[in-house]
């Protein structure tokens, strides 16, 4: 069980790191979005995660009411890397000062691996990028085709344990925002002249008539050629051509109720997540 795993081991001696190589580009892009407010420690608002043509994979989060983590807060990043609903893998984030791990689990306990000098705090943020190796040989387990990424977000006491509950969690709920490995399948011979930006798709869902969920995917920084929408796992709507909405009836749908849209772009697919209940 997923949040019978969210602790952390505090074991000495890390490895060497091994730098990361260069951006060869973008394969596939999942953003799970949290509502920003639900939280009374660190409030996470996003998380990112990214696959590139070079084997690497980062990992990326937005802070709503921090610009860094407080002292006595820290992010946990658990990674279900042969996708069987477990955590195999948590890269640990704490406030400035305070060294950051790799750890795997090992059964009943996480065991530090090595630290992480890659990873970057900045102002209302955090990113990790590491090998797809280094998460394999610290987990032992082959990667899967699809993985499983969950955040959360804690306090400690004032013994420096963590309280039992997150503070916050990504996507809500314990679920696992999944993240395909492979290329992305285009079969279009359509060039295009749009230019790349960052700023990615985002998902907003809202309560309509007849407790009617109403989604939305709004573009970012490039072009859409369809999105497909989910609730609770099942397929509900496929849209082929803007506006990018579907209309999903809630009746004898488990509440709250999780939509997913999986997005393709002109050349890559992004996966959005959001829970909502009417």
């Amino acid at each position: 069980m997923l949040v019978a795993l969210l602790t952390v081991a505090a074991v000495a001696g890390a490895v060497a790191a091994r730098a990361v190589v260069s951006d060869n580009g973008i394969l596939n892009q999942i953003v799970a979005q949290d509502p920003v407010g639900d939280s009374a420690g660190a409030d996470l608002s996003s998380v990112t995660v990214t696959s590139y043509a070079d084997q690497t994979i980062s990992f990326a989060g937005t802070l709503a009411n921090r610009d860094l983590l407080h002292p006595g807060e820290t992010v946990q990043i658990f990674v279900d890397v042969n996708d069987d609903g477990k955590a195999d893998l948590n890269l640990s984030i704490w406030a400035t000062g305070v060294p950051s791990y790799l750890a795997d689990w090992n059964g009943s306990a996480w065991v530090d691996v090595r630290q992480l000098p890659e990873l970057s705090e900045y102002t209302g943020g955090f990113s990790v990028r590491l090998p797809i190796s280094d998460l394999t040989g610290a987990a032992q387990l082959p990667i899967a085709p699809e993985i499983g990424v969950v955040v959360g977000a804690w306090s400690t006491d004032s013994n420096g344990n963590l309280h039992q509950s997150a503070d916050d969690l990504v996507p809500d709920g314990g679920s696992w925002a999944t993240l395909q490995l492979a290329a992305p399948q285009t079969t279009s011979t359509e060039t295009t002249t749009e230019t790349t930006v960052s700023a990615p798709p985002k998902l907003a869902v809202t309560c309509g008539a007849g407790r009617t969920l109403r989604a939305t995917v709004t573009p970012g920084g490039t072009a859409i050629r369809s999105v497909t929408f989910y609730a609770n796992g099942a397929l509900k709507w496929k849209a082929t051509k803007a506006p990018w909405v579907a209309a999903i009836r809630t009746k004898g749908l488990h509440q709250p109720v999780a939509v997913k849209a999986v997005v393709v772009e002109s050349s890559t697919t992004k996966t959005l997540v959001a829970k909502r209940t009417c």
